[in-house]
């Protein structure tokens, strides 16, 4: 079963798509002044607690949390 993929995100060149976690992928997009990162989840995969130093905003496009 192929992992599902990122939303599309405008503007910046991503990098290499990534599995951090089991059903997780992501792909990176890194502008001048900002990061904007694009997660899918399979269905039932899970990403460990964590924290940032720096402000995070979470958008769902789809799906439950």
């Amino acid at each position: 079963m192929s992992e599902p993929a990122p939303p599309a995100v405008h503007g910046a060149a991503a990098s290499s798509r990534e599995e951090p976690f089991p059903g997780v992928s992501r792909e990176t997009h890194q502008g001048e002044r900002a990061t904007v990162t694009a997660y899918a989840f399979a269905p039932g995969a899970s990403f460990p607690r964590h924290s940032h130093p720096e402000e995070q905003v979470t958008v769902f496009v789809a799906g439950e949390v």
